[in-house]
């Protein structure tokens, strides 16, 4: 009877082990997957779209430049735009206007400069305009 009742504890224990075990690994797969959406501003190969930037100088826009590399993200629970410029005219200070390709407008809050493998920029864009007609 003793050797019955620690056989059914012991095969108990390892159905439990098991059952973790599997939530274990399917938690891991998530987060995985979660990681893989996430693009990398580091690399180039993550700006798969293009938009129009709208340089503001401080008291007007200048000619727009388009096809700027670009690509949307959130960071520290606000919406940035990552972009590479080409030239001084494709960076976005305040107040400059980056356009989609499907015409949404957003409104440069804040840009930030980095240079890691290449020049890339962060543009954090709060404010969001309507569609451009």
């Amino acid at each position: 009877m003793r050797t019955v009742a620690l056989t059914t504890a012991f095969l108990a224990g390892v159905l439990a082990m098991s059952a973790i075990e599997t939530q274990t690994t399917q938690a891991q797969d998530k987060k995985d997957e979660k990681k893989e959406e996430r693009k990398d501003p580091k690399e180039k190969a993550s700006y798969t779209e293009k938009v129009t930037v709208r340089h503001w100088t401080g008291n007007k826009f200048n000619n727009p430049v388009t096809d700027i590399p670009a690509f949307k993200g959130e960071l520290k629970g606000k919406t940035v735009i990552y972009t590479i410029p080409r030239s001084m005219a494709g960076w976005a200070p305040p107040k400059s206007e980056i356009i989609e390709a499907d015409g949404t407008v957003w409104v440069v809050t804040e840009m930030r400069k980095t240079s890691v493998n290449f020049a890339f920029h962060y543009n954090y864009v709060e404010k969001k305009k309507d569609k451009k007609d």
